[in-house]
C-alpha cells in the first residue's frame, strides 16, 4: 500500500510539474509573439531577429526557405518598405516538453498593399516550434506561415492563368 502511495504521489507531483513548465512556456511565448506584433508594426528588424535562435529556419508564404541568421537577415530587409498596420496572433495549441515546444495558431493582419497602396486585412495560419532558453525565454527555432486565401498578387504566374482560366 505504501508503494502504491507513493508511487502515486510522485506521479501527481510530476504530471502537476509538467502542468506547470507548460504554464511558464506558454506565457513566454505569449511574450515573444506580443513583442512580435509590436516590431511588425514599428518595422523594429532589430526585436524581430532577437525572436530567433541563430540558426533559425523561417518557412515563408510562396518563397524559398529562409535559414540562419543572416539569411533572416536578409529576407527582413526586403520587408522595409512594406507597412503592418496591425498584426495579431492567436495561439490556438501549444504542446511540448523539455527544449523545444510547437504553438499552432492563427494570424490576422492589415496592412499596405504595396501595388494597391490600399489597407487591406488579411489572415492565415502558423506554426512555430520554440527553442527554450537558458533564461527560460524562448526563441523561434523554426517559423512557418501562410494566408487563408491566396492572393493574385501572390500568385505564382502559372497560377494566375490557371485560376483565369477556372473562372472564364
Amino acid at each position: 500500500m505504501k508503494k502504491m502511495m507513493m508511487f502515486f504521489l510522485v506521479f501527481t507531483c510530476a504530471a502537476l510539474f509538467a502542468q506547470n513548465d507548460l504554464s511558464k512556456v506558454k506565457d513566454e511565448i505569449k511574450k515573444a509573439n506580443d513583442k512580435m506584433e509590436k516590431a511588425m508594426v514599428q518595422n523594429d528588424e532589430k526585436t524581430l531577429l532577437s525572436l530567433y535562435t541563430e540558426d533559425g529556419i523561417s518557412l515563408p508564404n510562396n518563397r524559398p526557405i529562409v535559414k540562419g541568421m543572416d539569411a533572416l537577415k536578409k529576407d527582413m530587409e526586403g520587408m522595409k518598405n512594406e507597412k503592418t498596420n496591425k498584426v495579431k496572433f492567436n495561439t490556438n495549441e501549444v504542446f511540448g516538453d523539455g527544449k523545444y515546444y510547437y504553438e499552432i495558431g492563427t494570424f490576422e493582419v492589415n496592412y499596405v498593399n504595396p501595388k494597391t497602396k490600399q489597407n487591406e486585412d488579411d489572415k492565415g495560419k502558423y506554426l512555430t516550434i520554440w527553442e527554450v532558453q537558458k533564461d527560460g525565454s524562448v526563441k523561434a527555432k523554426v517559423d512557418m506561415w501562410n494566408r487563408d486565401k491566396m492572393k493574385e498578387s501572390t500568385m505564382a504566374p502559372d497560377m494566375e492563368k490557371k485560376d483565369t482560366k477556372e473562372k472564364k
